[in-house]
């Protein structure tokens, strides 16, 4: 069976273009393929944290309704096939090869006729996802936004509903200075007479969105107004912010119940909720000595917060036991909160530097320490921490090690602890000169 190995060269070579922020080569090129993605129903979501769990909720419930869905998320962590999935199954290597060529026949007489439209890494990818559901014949689904929101390749898409989980401060060199700037990047995505749900949004945010849904004459449905008259939801991730995701995604299933566009079961959308999964997301792993791994994705100052939640609660369940911390972080901007609230519940930061060109070095991690009450701080290599499959070298029976800081950090060390591979091809986002 031909293996994505046989045309990594060419990803590479898209990889090393970087990103577009501009909605009209992925128009022309989704045009050029016969605009798959208006050939099922989709859910679209946007947000600063908390998009995939969400999408992961969203694609369970829909599954459990006895519907076929498709999702389509971003970055992954092993292999790029994770991107693509239907009812949970990675596209298979046959069939993203398949698509992909066909794809890059249609990409070479862009660049032939319209260089200026030839389309990225990112638009190749998400045009093979919206291609993959058509052939299988979804029903639904669900789509992650990239980056942002108004100007990212999924923003072609005409939804049945789309959502904001969450806005804070991230990539503010493409997105704006201000929540309220990235709050109007965010609601890019909202569309006329469409409805939107918001989960826990900042105040000065929540005006943008709400300004955005009123001049669209979109249907908006808060979370806040939610959670007034329902429980929070039980789920079988263990982050406390998975509740506020779950009870998102129940609230979008239910808008699509209210709309026809699904037959909704409570009862079988809350055992989804129970059953659903979405790796790296303060995800426990025993290892074989008995201590524990927790694998984390908390990478900017909103995530830093909730990695700080976390970090209490695991506090109060070891009787004061700190953990270890392991850090690998892209851009000093995400690692000073990061660091700060690592920094309270540490018995050691142990610093890891991702295979990423925009991870941070020793030097500069040391840098972004508080100058104050900062624990001891020691550099790692992924393969010297764990120098096996399934053990950690700096942790006991009992004791627990915590990797945070970036979802690149997160693979590379899923993929040495399983004896995995992990396969690079990731987004390479360079940035522009001035805010598009």
């Amino acid at each position: 069976m031909k293996s994505v190995k046989l045309i990594e060269e060419k990803i590479f070579k898209l990889r090393a273009g970087g990103s577009k922020f501009s909605l009209e080569p992925m128009q022309n090129f989704a045009r050029l393929a016969g605009n798959p993605q208006n050939s099922y129903k989709i859910a679209h979501i946007a947000g600063t944290n908390g998009k995939g769990s969400t999408c992961a909720f969203i694609e369970g419930i829909l599954r459990a309704l006895g519907l076929r869905v498709g999702m389509f998320t971003s970055p992954h962590l092993l292999k790029i096939n994770e991107r693509v999935q239907i009812n949970r199954q990675n596209i298979s290597d046959a069939d993203f090869i398949d698509i992909f060529e066909s794809l890059d026949a249609l990409a070479n007489s862009v660049k032939k006729d319209a260089p200026r439209l030839a389309p990225t890494f990112f638009e190749y990818i998400t045009t093979l996802a919206f291609e993959h559901f058509k052939r299988k014949r979804v029903d639904f689904a669900v789509v992650e936004v990239g980056l942002g929101g108004r100007l990212d390749a999924t923003n072609i898409v005409r939804p049945d509903i789309c959502a904001i989980t969450s806005i804070g401060f991230d990539h503010m060199q493409f997105l704006g200075e201000t929540l309220p700037e990235i709050a109007a990047e965010k609601a890019g995505i909202i569309k006329e007479n469409t409805p939107v749900a918001c989960g826990i949004l900042p105040d000065e945010a929540m005006r943008v969105i709400e300004k955005t849904a009123r001049e669209k004459n979109a249907p908006l449905f808060k979370l806040e107004d939610y959670f007034t008259k329902n429980p929070v939801f039980d789920t079988s991730m263990q982050a406390h912010y998975q509740n506020k995701n779950a009870a998102l995604a129940f609230l979008i299933c239910e808008i699509l119940g209210g709309m026809g566009k699904i037959k909704f079961d409570e009862a079988a959308a809350k055992d989804a909720i129970l059953s659903a999964q979405w790796a790296a997301r303060w995800q426990k792993i025993p290892l074989k000595n008995g201590a524990t791994l927790i694998l984390d994705c908390s990478h900017n100052a909103e995530g830093a917060a909730e990695l700080e939640k976390n970090l209490q609660t695991l506090a109060k369940n070891s009787g004061g036991q700190k953990p270890i911390i392991a850090c690998g972080i892209l851009g000093r901007e995400r690692a000073v909160p990061l660091l700060k609230a690592a920094s309270k519940y540490a018995k050691k930061i142990v610093f890891l530097v991702p295979k990423e060109d925009r991870a941070l070095s020793f030097e500069e991690l040391k840098e972004c320490m508080p100058e104050n009450g900062a624990p001891e701080t020691e550099n790692s290599e992924i393969k010297k921490l764990f120098p096996e499959k399934y053990l950690c070298q700096e942790t006991n029976a009992g004791e627990t090690i915590v990797c945070t800081g970036s979802c690149y950090l997160a693979g590379e060390v899923l993929a040495r602890i399983s004896g995995g591979e992990r396969d690079g091809l990731q987004d390479v986002i360079k940035n522009p000169a001035k805010k598009p």
